[in-house]
């Protein structure tokens, strides 16, 4: 058994996630276990969902301030099913405001952390140009979801 936790907390990373899984069923058919936050696309590719990208994509400031103690809520419980489930991997997507936090508590327990699409945000932070890419590349996996 393959256990994969993925965290998207925007309608584009379920979008992202839906697409990893649909790739990863093939390769792992029955084995592949995944849970976490994501989307009607994630539930359509199995995944047990923690909470609903519909719950999680706030906007504004009054927004993401009046809603932190359903955010903190959600963490507690994404890291108790972690610490229940032990999932092998853990593909977190876009969302770095939830996900970086995420990705620190997940290292502390010994799991591994797969990035997706924080390049922009990651360049701001750390004060490094960002150049974007065309993407998705004619060809992409991904670019078929769309």
């Amino acid at each position: 058994m393959t256990r994969l936790l993925l965290s998207c907390g925007e309608p584009s990373g379920d979008t992202y996630g839906g697409a990893l899984v649909r790739e990863l069923k093939p390769l792992l058919g029955d084995a592949l276990q995944v849970f976490g936050l994501g989307g009607d696309r994630l539930a359509a590719e199995g995944a047990s969902l923690l909470a609903h990208v519909r719950d999680l994509a706030v906007v504004g400031l009054w927004e993401v301030v009046s809603q932190l103690p359903r955010f903190r809520r959600i963490f507690r419980e994404v890291l108790a099913e972690v610490d229940r489930q032990r999932p092998d991997a853990a593909v977190l997507v876009d969302y770095p405001d939830f996900n970086l936090r995420l990705a620190r508590e997940l290292a502390a327990r010994g799991v591994p952390v797969v990035h997706l699409l924080y390049v922009k945000g990651l360049a701001r932070e750390n004060g490094l140009p960002f150049d974007p890419v065309p993407f998705p590349l004619p060809g992409h996996r991904v670019a078929e979801t769309r």
